[in-house]
């Protein structure tokens, strides 16, 4: 598409919008944005979202951006799609993040409606992005002791607890937090905790599998899918299950590839990890081709 035709599209947008003809407008910003990125026009496609009463759409358009801070037009809007969604505990990480307050109000949903959220996750078998997103409209307080919970229920997915810690260390809490992990009880400060994708002995995990399968990208991929789920069920008390991560990293190649002769004081922790996965219907374990 040429430079022209991109230009027209933003002009028959614009006339669009000008008559309140919504859906061409956005057909238009959705086909410009196919072609090449534009801030202006993310913005304008987000407040068509929103003036169709679809902030989780808008949601969504932004989550695809790689950096919502730096430019003050999408930042702004940033806060503004947070507020029609009541995301208050995103907020709240947002202030966290930047250290100081945000310059616009967020109210959290609360009362019978906060207790319909809950009450919701709680009936839910598969739990989607969606589903759990709906937690951060609510209060803080409300959300920590209900995530609380979570932690501590055999039930809840490891991903689900993974996610609520992580969630956690973006609010800074500064508390300790019990865990159930693998059947036993931890615990973690958040504020004195790295979030999952930022810990250092998972980082030299994947350094090690991209070291050692570099000229075999396809198994190196699933290695990386594998060791992230792995890492997940343990978070946030890695450093605690793996003290030693090059021996670990050489134990689960092992593993995987069925050598199980190494045994050695990692083989039980793979053991019980996996039988962790299968008991949540997670099959992730590569067969050795």
């Amino acid at each position: 598409m040429s430079v022209s035709d991109l230009k027209k599209l933003i002009e028959l947008a614009q006339k669009a919008l000008t008559i309140g003809d919504l859906e061409r407008a956005k057909n238009c910003y959705l086909q410009y944005l196919s072609v090449q990125h534009d801030i202006k026009c993310v913005i304008a496609l987000g407040n068509i979202f929103l003036q169709e009463k679809r902030p989780d759409e808008a949601y969504k358009l932004l989550k695809d951006e790689s950096d919502l801070f730096s430019d003050d037009m999408l930042f702004k809007f940033y806060l503004k799609v947070l507020q029609e969604r009541h995301f208050y505990i995103e907020a709240k990480q947002v202030s966290y993040l930047l250290g100081k307050p945000l310059a616009i109000e967020i109210v959290p949903i609360v009362g019978f409606d906060a207790d319909k959220i809950m009450s919701d996750f709680h009936k839910l078998n598969i739990i989607t992005q969606e589903d759990y997103i709906k937690l951060y409209s609510l209060d803080e307080e409300t959300f920590i002791e209900f995530s609380k919970s979570l932690l501590l229920d055999p039930t809840t997915d490891f991903i689900v607890k993974a996610t609520l810690c992580n969630d956690f260390i973006k609010l800074g809490v500064s508390k300790k937090i019990n865990i159930r992990i693998l059947g036993q009880m931890r615990f973690f400060v958040p504020a004195d905790t790295s979030i999952f994708y930022q810990n250092s002995i998972y980082r030299y995990l994947i350094s090690f599998l991209k070291h050692h399968y570099e000229n075999n990208p396809s198994k190196l991929n699933l290695l990386v899918n594998e060791i992230t789920i792995f890492c997940e069920v343990i978070f946030p008390c890695i450093e605690l299950y793996i003290t030693d991560a090059d021996k670990f990293a050489r134990c689960f190649i092992d593993y995987i590839n069925g050598e199980s002769d190494n045994i050695n004081e990692y083989t039980k922790l793979l053991n019980d990890v996996y039988a962790e996965l299968y008991r949540f219907n997670y099959n992730y374990k590569i067969k050795n081709n």
